[in-house]
């Protein structure tokens, strides 16, 4: 249904969208515990619903909690990733393979290389790699198989059974 400008329709449905909006800022200040993720999450949830519902129709409170709350865990699971604070000690002393792993990433190609350092050392999905290079699942993976089995040849033929280890490891 269209509503003119200024008529009461239109007047009602801004009233709608204001208190759909002031719910969800409420959840997901919940959500949250701080006023600045909050915001941020009931934009970007009520962004997302405008752009694949219709207002009148399909949005309801309960469509935008669930839509913030997928974006919540989407955000946590980012952040989990993160590392703030000293350098452990674990990471020092692997130090010393990383200069013979660069080596050999550097014998891959540069597009097999960040893929395979994206899947991983930083553990990304196949799906957030596939949606970072705008292409399918299926040619991440097999560009993860290709640099795996390079990775492999390489290790055997210079004797090196870390990168052995995990070379063989296929972790899809």
């Amino acid at each position: 249904m269209y509503a003119r400008p200024g008529s009461k329709l239109e007047q009602s449905e801004d009233i709608q969208l204001e208190e759909l909006y002031s719910k969800l800022k409420r959840y997901c200040r919940f959500l949250s515990q701080n006023d600045w993720d909050s915001e941020d999450l009931a934009h970007e949830a009520f962004r997302k619903a405008l752009e694949h519902y219709e207002l009148n129709v399909n949005i309801t409170p309960a469509l935008l909690k669930k839509i913030a709350h997928n974006l919540w865990l989407d955000q946590l699971k980012k952040r989990s990733r993160e590392v703030l604070g000293a350098i452990p000690e674990s990471i020092i002393e692997q130090h010393e393979c990383s200069k013979d792993i660069k080596e050999y990433l550097a014998k891959l190609t540069s597009k097999q290389s960040v893929i395979f350092t994206l899947k991983e050392s930083f553990k990304y999905q196949i799906s957030e790699i596939a949606e970072i290079f705008q292409m399918s699942e299926t040619a991440v993976k097999a560009i993860l198989h290709r640099a795996k089995k390079r990775l492999k040849t390489i290790s055997s033929d210079e004797n090196l059974p870390l990168l052995q280890e995990y070379a063989i490891n296929d972790y899809g």
